[in-house]
């Protein structure tokens, strides 16, 4: 036992050190490929100059680094000529990024507010026509290249009644003139918890940019699809058997993470119901989120029963049902500033998860060590999400989804394992069931027949002694005689019913129906229990009328020959 513990201990020791590489690889990586991009191509005090070269080597260029930045000020295209002095240093913003906590004039900006944004962007005429790709802008906006007002998503204004939030990124068309192109985006910011381009445009050739993106619209959508369908058939199954909660559980996950999904991305639902509100689309996006939490607990709770206490799930529920309501009843700015403490709870919950799998998958439990493989990747693509959507490091591309479908694939195997497991589990006890019933038939049959011999010499006897002694018997001997006769064939008839039993549960068998009158079945039922009444000061009455019409009973069988 002492060895086994051990053994344990050293296992899990080796997990939490795979899992640690795991992360810190997977940052070191995006980071070094981050940085190796920004030394490429970064903007410089709100100029960036590009050359032919760099647009033939490049797919796409991200337009990051150093903008010039207005706070509180919405300026037009034209304004920026009126003055030739130079910007203060607080005048420019790193791109991507959000301008909160960002210092202006000695003042901390908040992600509430307002905010002009420009870039003086040279290019070299290459005869391809370009265009520049707009992912998310926080949370609305309005893009002027050279005085020319060429996309807008809401309406920017300068307080939270003014401003239509809408998040929906966006393809648009550049005509450089003499190889300059000045691009002004007005942002305004009242809902969300970040604010400006925290995620940087990113030129290219505009076939190419809009191929991105109705690709990233069809991978969206496909995941998306694969990953309501699995949660619906999961559904479907606890519909059809309740007792499976594991079903139950994992196919609420697959709901809520696959709506998540197309509100986060906003690619699926901003095409297909563009007069949303972008409120909405952030308030499906939060529920998603902190539904899964609780979820994925209560599958580990059911689907690796013992390994969870009670309390210990209802301490992790309570938290996610807490935030759940704040999500639910509170304003988008309000729940959209507790994204932190959020996501510190998930991913307490998921250490806490992932290391109940891991004990499971310790002591071997059915499905224990994929779920382990699937979890662990699916908490990195978290992790590293949660990183990015803090500024911690930055990257446009998001794992979530792919993380999630790989969850997703993971828990459905084991399920449906489990599935199949049972299956043919109830198939061999189906297969034990008909045997034991054939044996069962075979023991009435033989018991019937044991019954029935010494049962007809019972009634023989009687009938022997009444035709004997007919005239020496009173009414009484005679009549209880009469009874056991009677009575013996009650008993051979129910002996023959069992046989009966047994050639119909074989098909073996066609009844032949008959009248009977029921005044004389009952007259004759009293009869017989007339001496049992006697001194009990009962009084047996047929109230059956005499011409009431007969009901058709089985009166005979006959064995059918195939």
């Amino acid at each position: 036992m002492v060895a086994n513990m051990a053994r344990n201990r050293w296992l899990y020791a080796v997990y939490v050190c795979l899992c640690l590489l795991l992360v810190g690889g997977s940052l070191i990586i995006m980071i070094t490929d981050r940085e190796a991009g920004q030394r490429e191509h970064a903007a410089v005090r709100g100029e960036l100059t590009l050359t032919e070269d760099d647009l033939l080597n490049f797919d796409s260029i991200w337009l990051d680094g150093e903008w010039e930045f207005y706070a509180n000020e919405l300026l037009l295209p034209g304004q920026f000529r009126r003055t030739a002095e130079r910007l203060r240093e607080d005048q420019y913003i790193r791109v991507p990024g959000s301008w909160h906590g960002h210092v202006v004039q000695g003042q901390t900006l908040t992600s509430k507010g307002y905010a002009t944004y420009r870039l003086v962007l040279r290019v070299p005429d290459t005869g391809k026509q370009l265009g520049i790709l707009l992912r998310p802008i926080y949370s609305t906006y309005r893009l002027w290249i050279n005085g020319e007002l060429v996309a807008q998503a809401g309406k920017v204004g300068t307080s939270r009644a003014e401003v239509k939030p809408f998040i929906a990124p966006k393809v648009v068309r550049l005509h450089p003139a003499d190889g300059l192109a000045e691009i002004v985006i007005q942002v305004a910011n009242f809902s969300q918890r970040k604010a400006g381009l925290f995620s940087p445009p990113e030129l290219g050739e505009y076939d190419a940019l809009n191929h991105l993106l109705t690709r990233k619209l069809v991978v969206e959508s496909v995941l998306i699809g694969i990953i309501l369908i699995i949660g619906f058939n999961h559904l479907l199954r606890f519909v059809l058997m309740p007792q499976n909660k594991d079903s139950l559980f994992f196919g609420l996950i697959c709901m809520f993470l696959g709506i998540k999904n197309t509100a986060q991305g906003q690619y699926s639902l901003a095409l297909f119901f563009p007069e949303l509100s972008n409120n909405v689309y952030v308030t499906i996006e939060y529920i998603g989120f902190m539904a899964a939490p609780p979820l994925f607990t209560l599958f580990i709770y059911h689907a690796f029963p013992g390994m969870m206490s009670r309390r210990v799930r209802d301490v992790l529920l309570i938290p996610g049902a807490c935030f759940l309501l704040i999500v639910l009843f509170a304003p988008v700015h309000i729940y959209t500033q507790m994204a932190v403490p959020m996501q510190i709870y998930a991913v307490l919950v998921a250490l806490l998860l992932i290391h109940y799998v891991l004990l499971s998958a310790i002591r071997k439990l059915e499905g224990a060590r994929l779920l382990l493989f699937g979890a662990t990747v699916f908490f990195v693509t978290i992790l590293i999400d949660i990183l990015i959507s803090n500024g911690s490091v930055v990257k446009t591309g998001t794992f979530f989804p792919f993380g999630l479908i790989f969850m997703i694939v993971c828990m459905d195997i084991i399920l449906s394992m489990r599935f199949a497991n049972a299956y043919r589990m109830i198939e061999r006890l189906s297969g034990r069931l008909l045997d034991l019933d054939r044996l069962k038939d075979e023991f009435l049959a033989n018991t019937s027949h044991e019954l029935r011999t010494p049962l007809n010499g019972m009634i023989g006897l009687a009938q022997s002694l009444l035709h004997s002694l007919q005239g020496k018997l009173d009414a009484n001997q005679e009549l209880h005689l009469n009874m056991i006769v009677s009575s013996g064939k009650r008993l051979s008839y129910l002996i023959n019913d069992i046989l009966d039993y047994s050639r119909l549960s074989n098909n073996d068998i066609r009844l032949q129906l008959a009248s009977v009158n029921l005044h004389q079945l009952a007259q004759v039922v009293l009869t017989i229990l007339k001496p049992l009444a006697a001194g009990r000061n009962l009084v047996l009455l047929n109230e059956v009328r005499e011409d009431m019409p007969g009901v058709l009973v089985p009166s005979r069988w006959t064995a059918m020959s195939w």
